[in-house]
């Protein structure tokens, strides 16, 4: 369920993201978003440094709120970052 706080910040729920990051991916893959598997490490997708960053860059735009660059190697699939970015 979306809700908008009293910054005007999305607020969504993991799977939300998580659909997000799947479309994201298969598009900068250039892959169909079944098969981009959420319990796979993004290194494993061939995500340099630069896609991971810009990756994540795009994801606070969408979203409205600042991340860490560094999620990435926190949280290393895209199973587990929607899950993290969800509660923060």
């Amino acid at each position: 369920m979306r809700t908008e706080t009293e910054n005007n910040k999305k607020v969504l729920s993991a799977t939300e993201i998580q659909n997000w990051l799947v479309s994201y991916m298969a598009e900068l893959m250039e892959v169909d978003h079944d098969e981009i598997d959420i319990k796979v490490p993004f290194d494993e997708y061939g995500l340099d440094s630069s896609m991971s960053v810009t990756m994540v860059a795009d994801l606070e735009a969408w979203l409205g709120r600042t991340l860490e660059p560094t999620l990435i190697y926190d949280y290393p699939t895209l199973e587990k970052l929607a899950r993290h970015v969800s509660q923060v």
